[in-house]
């Protein structure tokens, strides 16, 4: 039987705890399509992994386990997330980890071969840049509408 290494992520802590998201982002979504995957080849999730970062951060000790244990495991095993942006935001880091010799796969694009991975890739990575434009404007237009960033006790802020 094939064996499976989940990995799941989410940016933020809402994420994590939002069961019921629409866009896929909490860990029970990425999970439950992972799960879905794994029913539909026969395999089993042996482990998961998770953690909460940035899509655009690639420094993801969880996501460098879930791929050293798959490695260990060997040619039965690959590691699965449940869509390209949860791997990563970053087109060149997906690409360098398709090329690192251990497996992965996405599973709401169960048959994507190295050109459509690497494609939704870049896709992903731009949807990031247009998130980060859409937070910018929008915080822009909340300053001059009077509104003030930050805490409300800076001596509680980390130096």
């Amino acid at each position: 039987m094939k064996k499976i290494i989940a990995y799941l992520r989410t940016s933020t802590a809402k994420q994590i705890q939002t069961g019921l998201d629409q866009n896929g982002f909490s860990f029970e979504s990425q999970l439950n399509s992972i799960k879905g995957y794994a029913g539909s080849i026969g395999a089993e999730i042996v482990d998961v992994y998770s953690e909460q970062v940035s899509g655009a951060n690639n420094d993801r000790p969880q996501l460098n386990a879930a791929f050293a244990k798959a490695k260990q495991i060997g040619c039965d095993c690959c590691v699965v997330v449940a869509k390209v942006d949860r791997l990563s935001r970053d087109s060149a880091f997906v690409i360098q980890l398709s090329n690192s010799g251990v497996p992965f796969r996405i599973a709401e694009l169960p048959n994507a071969d190295h050109l459509q991975l690497s494609l939704m890739a870049v896709l992903a990575e731009a949807e990031r840049r247009a998130i980060k434009q859409r937070v910018k404007s929008a915080m822009a237009a909340a300053k001059a509408k009077g509104v003030k960033f930050g805490t409300k006790n800076p001596e509680l802020c980390v130096k």
